[in-house]
Protein backbone atom coordinates (compact mmCIF):
# COMPACT_ATOMS: atom_id res chain seq x y z
CA UNK A 1 0.00 0.00 0.00
CA UNK A 2 2.66 2.45 1.13
CA UNK A 3 4.41 1.51 -2.60
CA UNK A 4 1.37 2.19 -4.05
CA UNK A 5 1.01 5.64 -2.19
CA UNK A 6 4.83 6.76 -3.26
CA UNK A 7 3.69 5.58 -7.22
CA UNK A 8 0.91 7.84 -7.10
CA UNK A 9 2.64 11.20 -5.62
CA UNK A 10 5.99 9.77 -8.01
CA UNK A 11 3.26 10.19 -10.88
CA UNK A 12 1.40 13.65 -9.65
CA UNK A 13 4.45 15.31 -9.22
CA UNK A 14 5.52 14.43 -12.95
CA UNK A 15 2.47 15.51 -14.23
CA UNK A 16 2.52 19.16 -12.52
CA UNK A 17 6.12 19.13 -13.75
CA UNK A 18 5.51 18.22 -17.56
CA UNK A 19 2.26 20.31 -18.05
CA UNK A 20 3.81 23.36 -17.65
CA UNK A 21 6.95 22.34 -19.87
CA UNK A 22 5.16 21.49 -22.61
CA UNK A 23 2.58 24.58 -22.28
CA UNK A 24 6.10 26.70 -22.53
CA UNK A 25 7.70 24.66 -25.33
CA UNK A 26 3.55 25.60 -27.12
CA UNK A 27 4.48 29.31 -26.36
CA UNK A 28 7.93 28.96 -27.38
CA UNK A 29 7.42 27.91 -30.57
CA UNK A 30 3.50 28.41 -31.81
CA UNK A 31 4.50 28.62 -35.60
CA UNK A 32 4.02 24.53 -34.96
CA UNK A 33 0.64 24.92 -33.62
CA UNK A 34 -2.36 24.46 -36.62
CA UNK A 35 -2.58 27.46 -37.64
CA UNK A 36 0.41 28.72 -36.06
CA UNK A 37 1.93 30.24 -39.56
CA UNK A 38 1.38 30.38 -43.32
CA UNK A 39 1.26 27.37 -45.31
CA UNK A 40 4.15 26.80 -47.42
CA UNK A 41 1.35 26.89 -50.95
CA UNK A 42 0.92 30.87 -49.88
CA UNK A 43 4.50 31.89 -50.90
CA UNK A 44 4.73 29.58 -54.28
CA UNK A 45 8.70 29.42 -55.68
CA UNK A 46 7.45 25.35 -56.78
CA UNK A 47 10.77 25.28 -58.55
CA UNK A 48 12.92 26.22 -55.96
CA UNK A 49 10.52 24.33 -53.00
CA UNK A 50 12.92 21.37 -51.86
CA UNK A 51 12.34 18.48 -48.89
CA UNK A 52 15.53 17.68 -46.85
CA UNK A 53 15.66 14.53 -45.12
CA UNK A 54 16.95 14.25 -41.69
CA UNK A 55 18.56 11.60 -39.93
CA UNK A 56 15.61 9.97 -38.28
CA UNK A 57 13.57 9.98 -41.20
CA UNK A 58 11.83 13.21 -40.68
CA UNK A 59 11.12 15.25 -43.64
CA UNK A 60 11.91 19.13 -43.96
CA UNK A 61 10.51 21.20 -46.75
CA UNK A 62 11.24 24.67 -47.60
CA UNK A 63 13.33 26.68 -50.67
CA UNK A 64 16.50 26.70 -52.29
CA UNK A 65 17.57 29.53 -54.65
CA UNK A 66 20.59 28.14 -56.64
CA UNK A 67 22.41 30.48 -57.91
CA UNK A 68 25.14 28.63 -58.82
CA UNK A 69 27.89 26.84 -57.77
CA UNK A 70 30.26 29.88 -57.59
CA UNK A 71 27.44 32.49 -55.50
CA UNK A 72 27.95 32.98 -51.84
CA UNK A 73 24.62 31.49 -49.77
CA UNK A 74 22.72 33.28 -47.17
CA UNK A 75 20.96 31.00 -44.92
CA UNK A 76 17.74 32.54 -43.01
CA UNK A 77 16.30 31.41 -39.60
CA UNK A 78 12.79 32.73 -38.71
CA UNK A 79 11.19 33.49 -35.81
CA UNK A 80 8.80 31.41 -33.57
CA UNK A 81 5.92 31.89 -35.52
CA UNK A 82 7.37 32.60 -39.03
CA UNK A 83 6.79 30.45 -41.84
CA UNK A 84 10.34 30.59 -43.62
CA UNK A 85 8.52 31.26 -47.07
CA UNK A 86 8.50 35.12 -45.24
CA UNK A 87 11.87 35.79 -46.38
CA UNK A 88 11.55 34.66 -50.28
CA UNK A 89 11.06 38.71 -51.02
CA UNK A 90 14.75 38.82 -50.46
CA UNK A 91 16.07 35.82 -52.71
CA UNK A 92 13.49 37.47 -54.92
CA UNK A 93 15.21 40.79 -55.04
CA UNK A 94 18.42 39.86 -55.02
CA UNK A 95 19.61 37.39 -57.45
CA UNK A 96 23.34 37.36 -57.07
CA UNK A 97 23.10 35.07 -54.07
CA UNK A 98 21.70 31.26 -53.11
CA UNK A 99 19.17 31.33 -50.51
CA UNK A 100 18.03 28.97 -47.95
CA UNK A 101 14.45 29.08 -46.60
CA UNK A 102 13.92 25.73 -44.81
CA UNK A 103 11.11 25.23 -42.45
CA UNK A 104 11.27 23.66 -38.54
CA UNK A 105 10.03 20.55 -37.20
CA UNK A 106 6.33 20.94 -37.20
CA UNK A 107 6.59 24.68 -39.28
CA UNK A 108 4.72 25.02 -42.69
CA UNK A 109 4.48 21.24 -44.21
CA UNK A 110 7.56 20.15 -42.48
CA UNK A 111 6.99 17.16 -40.50
CA UNK A 112 8.03 16.15 -36.48
CA UNK A 113 7.82 18.41 -33.74
CA UNK A 114 10.18 20.99 -32.83
CA UNK A 115 12.47 21.10 -30.19
CA UNK A 116 15.65 23.17 -29.77
CA UNK A 117 18.42 20.27 -29.78
CA UNK A 118 16.16 19.19 -33.09
CA UNK A 119 16.23 22.23 -34.62
CA UNK A 120 20.03 22.58 -34.16
CA UNK A 121 20.75 19.95 -35.55
CA UNK A 122 18.40 19.63 -38.16
CA UNK A 123 19.85 23.28 -39.29
CA UNK A 124 23.44 21.53 -39.52
CA UNK A 125 21.87 18.52 -41.18
CA UNK A 126 20.38 21.06 -43.94
CA UNK A 127 23.35 23.40 -44.73
CA UNK A 128 25.18 20.61 -45.32
CA UNK A 129 22.66 18.99 -47.62
CA UNK A 130 22.09 22.30 -49.30
CA UNK A 131 25.74 22.69 -49.82
CA UNK A 132 26.25 19.79 -51.64
CA UNK A 133 23.26 20.44 -53.89
CA UNK A 134 24.94 24.29 -54.91
CA UNK A 135 28.54 22.85 -55.16
CA UNK A 136 31.12 25.11 -53.52
CA UNK A 137 29.08 28.61 -52.51
CA UNK A 138 32.14 31.67 -52.52
CA UNK A 139 30.86 32.61 -48.66
CA UNK A 140 27.85 31.70 -46.01
CA UNK A 141 26.19 34.04 -44.24
CA UNK A 142 23.77 32.99 -41.43
CA UNK A 143 20.97 35.27 -40.42
CA UNK A 144 18.32 34.69 -37.55
CA UNK A 145 15.97 36.62 -36.27
CA UNK A 146 14.79 36.49 -32.85
CA UNK A 147 14.20 32.75 -31.89
CA UNK A 148 16.42 32.14 -35.38
CA UNK A 149 18.98 34.32 -33.69
CA UNK A 150 19.44 31.30 -30.86
CA UNK A 151 19.24 28.88 -33.82
CA UNK A 152 22.13 30.59 -35.84
CA UNK A 153 24.57 31.09 -33.15
CA UNK A 154 24.66 27.16 -32.83
CA UNK A 155 24.89 26.41 -36.46
CA UNK A 156 27.80 28.89 -36.45
CA UNK A 157 29.57 27.87 -33.69
CA UNK A 158 29.46 24.36 -35.72
CA UNK A 159 29.57 25.15 -38.99
CA UNK A 160 32.30 27.93 -38.99
CA UNK A 161 30.49 30.38 -41.52
CA UNK A 162 31.74 33.29 -43.36
CA UNK A 163 29.48 36.10 -41.42
CA UNK A 164 27.00 35.81 -38.74
CA UNK A 165 24.04 38.34 -38.80
CA UNK A 166 21.47 38.66 -35.86
CA UNK A 167 18.28 40.82 -36.00
CA UNK A 168 16.85 41.40 -32.10
CA UNK A 169 19.15 38.52 -30.47
CA UNK A 170 19.22 37.71 -27.08
CA UNK A 171 21.50 36.24 -24.49
CA UNK A 172 18.99 33.37 -23.18
CA UNK A 173 15.76 32.54 -23.96
CA UNK A 174 15.29 32.15 -19.85
CA UNK A 175 16.37 35.69 -19.35
CA UNK A 176 13.90 37.04 -21.86
CA UNK A 177 11.29 35.00 -19.96
CA UNK A 178 12.21 36.00 -16.50
CA UNK A 179 12.22 39.91 -18.12
CA UNK A 180 8.19 39.37 -18.10
CA UNK A 181 7.67 36.56 -15.19
CA UNK A 182 10.38 37.07 -12.96
CA UNK A 183 12.11 33.78 -11.28
CA UNK A 184 10.61 31.57 -13.87
CA UNK A 185 12.24 27.93 -12.48
CA UNK A 186 15.15 26.99 -14.94
CA UNK A 187 13.78 23.54 -15.70
CA UNK A 188 10.26 24.41 -17.17
CA UNK A 189 11.75 26.63 -19.97
CA UNK A 190 13.48 23.02 -21.64
CA UNK A 191 14.42 24.71 -24.84
CA UNK A 192 16.76 27.67 -23.28
CA UNK A 193 18.84 28.63 -26.34
CA UNK A 194 22.02 30.30 -24.24
CA UNK A 195 23.34 32.04 -27.00
CA UNK A 196 26.22 33.11 -24.61
CA UNK A 197 27.29 29.70 -24.35
CA UNK A 198 28.27 29.89 -27.74
CA UNK A 199 29.21 33.38 -28.42
CA UNK A 200 33.14 32.60 -27.79
CA UNK A 201 33.48 29.82 -30.22
CA UNK A 202 32.32 32.04 -33.48
CA UNK A 203 35.26 32.77 -35.50
CA UNK A 204 33.51 34.91 -37.83
CA UNK A 205 32.41 38.71 -38.37
CA UNK A 206 29.09 39.25 -36.21
CA UNK A 207 27.07 42.15 -37.03
CA UNK A 208 23.66 42.54 -34.54
CA UNK A 209 20.79 44.29 -35.95
CA UNK A 210 18.91 45.55 -33.20
CA UNK A 211 15.47 47.82 -32.75
CA UNK A 212 15.11 50.37 -30.37
CA UNK A 213 11.79 49.66 -29.00
CA UNK A 214 12.27 46.24 -28.76
CA UNK A 215 9.21 45.10 -26.48
CA UNK A 216 10.25 41.44 -26.60
CA UNK A 217 13.87 41.15 -26.20
CA UNK A 218 14.84 43.85 -24.07
CA UNK A 219 17.88 46.29 -24.07
CA UNK A 220 20.19 44.02 -21.78
CA UNK A 221 19.07 40.64 -23.62
CA UNK A 222 20.99 42.04 -26.37
CA UNK A 223 23.66 43.79 -24.64
CA UNK A 224 24.76 40.37 -22.61
CA UNK A 225 25.07 38.64 -25.69
CA UNK A 226 27.24 41.16 -28.02
CA UNK A 227 29.66 41.25 -24.58
CA UNK A 228 30.21 37.78 -24.90
CA UNK A 229 31.75 37.59 -27.86
CA UNK A 230 35.55 37.15 -28.12
CA UNK A 231 35.80 39.65 -31.21
CA UNK A 232 34.32 42.93 -32.58
CA UNK A 233 31.18 43.24 -32.91
CA UNK A 234 28.97 45.83 -35.78
CA UNK A 235 25.88 46.87 -34.27
CA UNK A 236 22.89 49.17 -36.15
CA UNK A 237 20.06 50.08 -34.28
CA UNK A 238 16.51 51.01 -36.13
CA UNK A 239 13.50 52.62 -34.97
CA UNK A 240 11.48 49.77 -34.37
CA UNK A 241 9.59 47.35 -32.10
CA UNK A 242 10.70 43.70 -32.66
CA UNK A 243 8.50 42.80 -35.48
CA UNK A 244 8.48 45.96 -37.53
CA UNK A 245 12.60 46.11 -37.73
CA UNK A 246 12.22 45.18 -41.15
CA UNK A 247 9.83 47.48 -42.29
CA UNK A 248 12.65 50.15 -40.54
CA UNK A 249 14.20 53.24 -42.08
CA UNK A 250 17.08 52.00 -43.59
CA UNK A 251 16.92 48.11 -42.39
CA UNK A 252 16.78 46.90 -46.33
CA UNK A 253 19.61 48.08 -47.18
CA UNK A 254 21.78 47.70 -44.13
CA UNK A 255 20.85 44.07 -44.89
CA UNK A 256 22.02 43.59 -47.64
CA UNK A 257 25.24 45.13 -46.90
CA UNK A 258 25.62 42.88 -44.14
CA UNK A 259 25.60 39.82 -46.72
CA UNK A 260 28.72 38.25 -47.54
Amino acid sequence: MKKKWILRVLALLLVLTLVPMCAVRSLVFPGAQPGGCSPDTKYGHTEQYTAFTMQDGTVLRGWLFNRGPNAPLVVLYGGNSINAGDFSDYADEDTTRSYLLVNYRGYGSSEGEPSEKDIVADSCAVLDQAKEKLGKPSATTLVGFSIGTGVAMQVAAAKNPDKLVLICPFDSLVNVACDFIPAVPNTVVIDKFISTDYAPKITCDVAILRADQDEIVLPPRTDALRESFNRPVTEKTFHATHNTIFNAEGFHDAFFSELR
